[in-house]
């Protein structure tokens, strides 16, 4: 029963999540719309309070968001509890995938060529560094632990 308690944890900060990016997205495209109608007029205290009002729930929402991307990494998603080189391959693989994904969709728009593809392959180049240093680390310190003689 525990761990059925601690699984449904997943379900909801996934909504909450999905809950936080609507909510932030469709709170840019109101204030669009407003601040592109006010520039046609005067603006007044009301308008200044409403940006406010609207910088103050995008504020909170930011956070909100942070504390949603924490508690996947830390929290629901527990990679290293399955194994501690898990994390490091997966997110590697995922981050390149993605990369080619986007490249075969000719990569960022409205960029020079050779700008978009160092945008593109940055981030995948970063993430396999850091990722090739952490299982260096583990290797280094948790050799006879996680290495094992085990099938080819």
């Amino acid at each position: 029963m525990a761990m059925l308690r601690q699984l449904s944890w997943v379900p909801i900060a996934c909504g909450f999540f999905i809950g936080i990016v609507a909510l932030a997205g469709s709170t840019v495209s109101v204030l669009n719309t407003k601040v592109s109608d006010w520039a046609k007029h005067q603006p007044t205290a009301i308008h200044y309070g409403t940006v406010a009002a609207v910088f103050i729930v995008s504020l909170i929402l930011a956070i909100w968001a942070f504390k949603a991307i924490y508690l996947v990494a830390v929290d629901v998603f527990r990679a290293d509890d399955a194994h501690p080189l898990l994390a490091p391959v997966v997110t590697t693989s995922v981050s390149w995938a993605l990369a080619i994904a986007a490249l075969l969709a000719d990569g960022p728009a409205g960029v020079p060529r050779d700008i978009g593809l160092s945008m593109l392959f940055l981030g995948p180049t970063t993430i396999t560094v850091i990722n090739v240093w952490a299982c260096a680390r583990l290797w280094r310190e948790h050799h006879a632990l996680l290495f094992r003689d085990g099938p080819p």
